[in-house]
């Protein structure tokens, strides 16, 4: 069968339900990126927080009460059979202004990854990829700065039966006739 001998009926109607799909995709996704446009798509999470529909401001907000929460409320740390509640800031009673927090969280860089989900700076590419936040559902996570010699110094501090002086290293030197052997005792 060639190009020519096909009926121009049938192709017509072919390209009509192409032409048709085509429309219909391009104005779903119009509409689809205006209802989204400048808010996070559905399905972005934040550390397993549902920030779809929020704008930039909303989920920043969001995200900055639930770690201020974290810092007010301290966590909890289990050792063995122990467990104790630890805060997180470090209030410096001599100079209120030199308190601190144990941890810092970046919530400005996880903010712009979780609006970039579903978001490339090619159309046609977003096409594709705005709907793939409510099929995969990312969670992004927050960079996170912690001050590790002071939450060593806070662990110890729960937990001292767990601080043991370091031995030094001891060597046992036997004489034999050959060569002398050297056996290491580890600190």
């Amino acid at each position: 069968m060639t190009f020519g001998s096909m009926n121009p009926a049938r192709v017509n109607a072919k390209l009509f339900a192409v032409l048709f799909l085509v429309i219909i995709s391009a104005g779903l996704h119009a509409g689809w990126a205006l209802a989204f446009e400048n808010k996070m798509y559905p399905g972005v999470h934040v550390d397993r927080i549902a920030l779809g529909g929020m704008t930039r401001e909303e989920a920043t907000q969001t995200l900055q009460a639930k770690f201020a929460e974290l810092i007010s409320h301290g966590i909890t740390l289990s050792l063995d059979d122990r467990t104790v509640h630890m805060d997180l800031d470090v209030i410096a009673e001599s100079d209120p202004d030199l308190s601190r927090s144990l941890i810092d969280a970046d919530v400005a860089a996880a903010i712009e990854t979780a609006y970039a989900q579903g978001r490339s700076h090619n159309a046609a590419t977003n096409l594709f990829l705005a709907i793939l936040p409510v099929i995969e559902r990312p969670d992004v996570r927050v960079p996170l700065t912690l001050d590790r010699a002071g939450l060593s110094e806070r662990i110890l501090a729960a937990f001292p039966e767990y601080d043991v002086e370091p031995a030094p290293t001891k060597f046992l030197i036997t004489p034999e006739a050959e060569a002398w052997r050297v056996a290491v005792m580890e600190g």
